[in-house]
């Protein structure tokens, strides 16, 4: 079985990049299981991977019980309901309130229920099906930011056959977009488009800044340095230049994967969807200037000679 990895950020198009490979689970016929972000940020998403084994009679790997069993928080000093805590909430993003604030306003249990070996342990059992060649996931860069050791670029990176460096040109966009999707909770958009996620937000330069330099270029560094230490195949995609509405997308993923050297045309053609069949849509609409995204337009205007030079990254 061949791994293909998405290294990337967060609002950079990965769903969208995501969304143009087959996926077994709503086409039997597809040799492709499309994991999306198989530690998925809000862990309850992870159990359709759990489902997906139950419904093939695929066995539950150790791993899989071990992260249940650590996904409800229990205190033996409080008494009554309240010492039983969700890691994970029913709805909304992974956070729970109590526990120490991380970067970005998400809040992160300190015990973090995946571990990394859990994805090798998925993929043993995928095998058994005889009828699933490829397995797709996106890692999203705060896991290794937050919690490094076991998450590094370097232990997950090892683990694909081929990476794909999903970036966005603009950091500034990425940018306006985290924090948009984090006010409206509008993380994915399909078919129709929402007003409200255009909604003006607040700008802050301090937070954009440790944003730009401590999170969107590191992270893409960190990347960059491991995919040279270990010589991985791997091709860069840009966001801008993927989301062109006159790039022929499938033709485009095809090239780059040829490329790579991993896999043959025949393998390509079953790994890439077709593109009539992609429902996800952009979520934010054209604007002529960007303090039309801020509730106080001035505030950026007055800031942005400061920042300029940290509104863009090219890998």
């Amino acid at each position: 079985m061949k791994k293909i990895f998405i290294m990337s950020m967060g609002r950079t198009g990965s769903n969208y990049l995501v969304s143009h490979f087959n996926k077994h689970t709503y086409n039997k016929s597809s040799n492709v299981y499309d994991a999306y972000e198989f530690f998925s940020m809000w862990p309850m998403h992870f159990y359709r991977h759990i489902q997906f084994l139950k419904e093939n009679n695929l066995d539950i790997p150790k791993s899989f019980v071990e992260f249940m069993s650590r996904l409800v928080y229990f205190d033996k000093t409080i008494h009554g309901p309240k010492r039983f805590q969700w890691v994970a909430p029913h709805s909304g993003v992974y956070q729970h309130k109590d526990i120490e604030q991380k970067k970005d306003d998400y809040y992160l249990h300190h015990g973090w229920p995946y571990s990394l070996g859990m994805i090798d342990d998925f993929c043993e059992e995928l095998k058994k099906l005889n009828c699933i060649d490829f397995f797709v996931h996106k890692h999203i860069a705060r896991i290794t930011d937050d919690f490094g050791d076991e998450w590094s670029y370097e232990n997950v990176i090892d683990k694909a056959d081929c990476i794909i460096v999903n970036y966005r040109y603009s950091v500034l966009d990425a940018f306006i977009s985290l924090m948009k999707a984090m006010r409206t909770n509008q993380w994915i958009k399909m078919d129709t488009y929402d007003p409200d996620y255009d909604s003006k937000i607040t700008w802050n330069k301090d937070f954009f800044i440790d944003y730009a330099v401590n999170r969107y270029k590191a992270s893409y560094d960190g990347v960059k340095k491991t995919l040279a230490k270990l010589s991985k195949p791997h091709f860069l995609l840009q966001y801008e230049d993927f989301t062109n509405p006159n790039k022929n997308r499938r033709k485009y993923l095809s090239e780059c994967l040829l490329r790579t050297g991993v896999f043959g045309t025949s393998e390509v053609e079953s790994l890439l969807a077709n593109g009539n069949n992609i429902r996800m849509i952009k979520q934010s609409k054209p604007r002529k200037f960007y303090e039309d995204c801020f509730s106080n337009p001035e505030e950026f205007k007055k800031d942005y000679h400061e920042i300029k030079h940290l509104t863009t990254y090219k890998y």
